[in-house]
């Protein structure tokens, strides 16, 4: 039990680096004007 939750832990971790790191580069080439 606890692995799998350290295993949901670390790929949410992941998706949410993954996230911050795409958003802000789709960001920038939605809005190249801003």
């Amino acid at each position: 039990m606890t692995g799998t939750i350290i295993r949901i832990k670390t790929s949410t971790n992941l998706c949410e680096v993954a996230y911050q790191l795409l958003f802000p580069l789709t960001g920038s080439r939605d809005k190249p004007s801003d």
